[in-house]
């Protein structure tokens, strides 16, 4: 993670941008050595035993992302477009529905968060799938009767909010 820009949140709920530019490779790889892996890995696993984030934390994620999504949204109108957020879940969490369920609450949340955007949730689209024993990936790629399935369920949320008006050539399945 250390060769990816971050937003940090200020106290004033501003959003500040650090880490960029992202440092180059050879200047990362300079300082290598200094890193030890026994770090990494009492790290790794401090956080695997559940002693690495606390409630604080995940609620600081929350407001992070929060103000993240924010600021998307409200960039998006100052442009002249409607901003729309999808929940698409991962096969992950299809294969564990109390995860899924857990951030499809999170994803409610932000929804009352952000009013200036419209959301699609399509966890229940990807259940009813599931429900008649397609059994989605929980690593790599999705196939790409996958995707088709996603597009035909964006095609139908979106037709229902009305963005937009005509049904696609395809809407078979």
């Amino acid at each position: 993670d250390f060769s990816k820009p971050r937003f940090l949140l200020g106290a004033d709920g501003e959003l500040t941008l650090t880490n960029s530019p992202v440092p180059k490779p050879e200047s990362i790889i300079g300082w290598h050595w200094l890193n030890p892996k026994l770090l990494d890995f009492l790290e790794i696993a401090w956080k695997r035993a559940g002693y690495g984030y606390s409630v604080s934390h995940k609620w600081d994620k929350h407001h992070l992302t929060r103000a993240i999504l924010r600021e998307i949204a409200d960039t998006v109108v100052e442009a002249g477009a409607k901003p729309l957020f999808v929940f698409l879940p991962t096969g992950v969490e299809m294969a564990n529905p109390p995860v899924a369920d857990y951030h499809q609450s999170i994803f409610g949340w932000f929804q009352k968060e952000v009013p200036q955007a419209k959301w699609i949730s399509l966890l229940p689209t990807f259940r009813a799938r599931q429900s008649k024993g397609y059994r989605f990936r929980t690593q790599g790629h999705w196939r790409p009767t996958v995707h088709r399935f996603v597009a035909l369920g964006l095609n139908n949320q979106l037709r229902k909010l009305g963005l937009i008006k005509r049904a696609s050539a395809n809407e078979s399945e």
